[in-house]
């Protein structure tokens, strides 16, 4: 039924181990196109939760690690993820030119690296705590654009982005550049409120530039999770 957009759905695997989650993956068969491992389940379950995930579901593996350390180390950390099959890979943006075009060659063609430009969560003065003065630079929408196009000139598949930013990603990136973006909260569940600052409803972020967008806590905090999903993708079907 939802075939042409459940591959542009990703769901955000939230959960502190695969007890947890397993049941929910059950419920989101044929619904979600790729599943998104985070930081909190990879460390929780190890390399092997990598192929837990691909007994449970057919939908794609998306690793969200998102690498920044020296070159030498993010290519060598992708060549051993590598050997894991996923999908998918999230690395950022702010490590620079030699760890972005290390860590593309070392990819290869059969993992999709994709550069974290800045966190949905951040807003201006989390960057400025930070030492970065956003004034330099023309402000956050154009500090993703420079990131986006960094990414695109190293041979990323695609950035990590807010829908806001999704258009002007799109239009420096071209058509086949990925613009994968967090934050998107359905209609239903806007102004519940969490620590995302840059969201937007899934009809909307994809008349916005969006290719992919990444969904979790409406999915998983909903009593009936492929409801959820039945409720985004028609959604998104109407955007």
């Amino acid at each position: 039924m939802h075939t042409a957009v459940s591959s542009r759905l990703i769901f955000a695997l939230d959960f502190p181990d695969f007890l947890s989650a397993a049941p929910v993956l059950s419920m989101l068969a044929g619904k979600v196109g790729v599943v998104k491992i985070g930081l909190e389940l990879f460390l929780g379950e190890g390399p092997s939760i990598v192929e837990k995930v691909r007994e449970k579901s057919d939908a794609l593996v998306f690793l969200d690690l998102k690498l920044h350390d020296i070159p030498a180390t993010v290519e060598r950390s992708v060549r051993n993820l590598k050997r894991l099959g996923v999908d998918y890979l999230t690395l950022h943006t702010a490590g620079g030119r030699e760890m972005l075009s290390r860590a593309a060659d070392a990819a290869g063609a059969e993992m999709k690296l994709l550069g974290v430009t800045v966190l949905t969560s951040s807003g201006p003065e989390t960057l400025e705590q930070t030492g970065l003065m956003l004034s330099g630079c023309g402000g956050m929408e154009n500090l993703v654009l420079i990131r986006a196009l960094l990414a695109k000139e190293c041979g990323l598949a695609g950035v990590i982005c807010s829908a806001h930013e999704a258009r002007e990603v799109k239009r420096v990136g071209g058509n086949v550049f990925l613009a994968v973006t967090p934050g998107i909260r359905p209609l239903w569940s806007l102004g519940q409120g969490d620590d995302q600052r840059r969201v937007m409803s899934p009809g909307t972020a994809l008349k916005a530039g969006a290719d992919m967008l990444v969904v979790g806590r409406p999915i998983r905090d909903a009593a009936d999770p492929g409801w959820a999903a039945d409720q985004i993708l028609t959604e998104m079907a109407a955007g």
